[in-house]
């Protein structure tokens, strides 16, 4: 017996241990006699005694913060009423007038069926609530800076956004600038003939009428001066038509280049018509574009978007592949794929290694940074196959030259 009552003791100080540890206390409300007990961790919990406050239902309901006694009273109601338990979180004012947070269970004892005890548990969570609203606190301040950061980033988007609208426009306007300076190199040659053939025009006018009026225009004469006047008169007619077809080439590639506009072409044509404008370029170096299709293709797209790539291609062909090199060829061909369009373009210039084929569609990426090269243009290639022409664009491993890809859409 002595040593059953010493475990007995030995288990009651390691509960009031525990209880002490984790500031949890135990309660039993007996429905039979109209009792309230609580163990000592519990009115340490409501800063008092035994010496000092003997609990009861009501007075202890008494102690939770006015807001919260409804609750309580709900709860034991409820408990009673159909045999269920409590699980909740509440504020009460201890003896000295403190605020804290306790987290309350119930269950209960039934004796034939009927509710005769409410026992459970009683525990101090002010700590618990601390960390709590510390978290609530640092997720509204992380909140708060993400919050803060997306507004950041979205103006740095949007700035983002105009800086590379404007950059496209400036790189549209360059390519335009180069155009309009091409076509007016090439369109020199025949305005300059054309020149050339009405001064003789005038000569062989001036020589027939002072023949006439002097009364020497002989049959000989005039048959010699009907033949220069035709000869003449069609080189004339051949270069202003040659300047006329100039003009009108570029006013369809400048317009498709500044307007943006979606329209129907025929790709072929509208190559060669493209490059034709780039003809000073070429002829600088002697070099030689090859344009090869088996098939009218055309497309209901973005024939400025196309222009520009492709001059894009060609530039850089011209610039960086054939540097220090005359006589290079450009080949492009054209084929009609599951209703994709495939341009493939190859040059024999001296083409990218590996770093520079991983780069090449990188913005401000350039091997030509110390002699005006922005880094822009294929970056604004790719930007403009992809979004602007729904297609896509690849640099290909090529023992020769530079070698690209593009699939477009037939209409997009």
């Amino acid at each position: 017996m002595p040593d059953k009552n010493a475990n007995l003791e030995r288990i009651n100080d390691i509960f009031v241990a525990v209880q002490d540890m984790a500031k949890i206390g135990g309660w039993e409300v007996d429905l039979v006699n109209g009792t309230l007990f609580w163990t000592e961790e519990t009115y340490r919990v409501h800063d008092t005694s035994p010496e000092e406050y003997s609990p009861t239902l009501e007075s202890a309901i008494n102690f939770y913060a006015p807001e919260w006694i409804p609750v309580i009273t709900q709860a034991l109601e409820t408990a009673i009423e159909t045999t269920s338990g409590f699980d909740l979180e509440l504020e009460l004012i201890t003896a000295k007038e403190r605020r804290i947070w306790v987290h309350a269970y119930g269950t209960t004892v039934v004796a034939d069926g009927k509710v005769v005890r409410v026992l459970g548990a009683f525990q101090d969570i002010c700590e618990k609530k601390r960390n709590e609203q510390k978290i609530l606190e640092l997720n509204e301040g992380l909140e708060n800076k993400v919050s803060l950061r997306t507004k950041e980033l979205e103006v740095s988007l949007s700035n983002l956004k105009e800086s590379q609208s404007k950059l496209i426009e400036s790189e549209k306007m360059s390519a335009l600038g180069g155009l309009v300076a091409g076509v007016a190199h090439e369109i020199n040659t025949p305005l300059g003939i054309g020149v050339t053939a009405g001064s003789i025009l005038s000569d062989i006018t001036h020589q027939f009428k002072k023949a006439y009026e002097t009364n020497t225009l002989t049959r000989p004469i005039t048959e010699d001066i009907i033949a220069r006047l035709d000869d003449s008169s069609a080189l004339l007619g051949v270069n202003l038509q040659r300047a006329a077809k100039l003009i009108q080439n570029f006013k369809q590639v400048a317009v498709d280049q500044s307007s943006e506009q979606k329209r129907e072409f025929e790709l072929k044509d509208y190559l060669d018509t493209l490059i034709q404008s780039l003809r000073s370029e070429l002829n600088k170096g002697d070099h030689t574009v090859v344009i090869e299709c088996d098939q009218d293709i055309t497309l209901n797209s973005y024939p400025g978007a196309i222009a520009q790539v492709i001059t894009n291609l060609v530039i850089n062909s011209v610039m960086h592949g054939f540097k220090g090199k005359s006589e290079g060829v450009i080949k492009i061909k054209l084929a009609l794929i599951k209703e994709e369009v495939q341009i493939d373009y190859h040059d024999n210039g001296s083409g990218l290694n590996l770093t520079q084929r991983g780069k090449v569609f990188d913005p401000f990426y350039t091997t030509a940074r110390f002699t005006g090269g922005s880094g822009l243009g294929m970056s604004i290639c790719y930007n403009l196959v992809i979004s602007t022409l729904g297609g896509e664009i690849s640099c290909l491993n090529s023992l020769e030259g530079a070698h690209f890809n593009i699939t477009l859409p037939l209409a997009f």
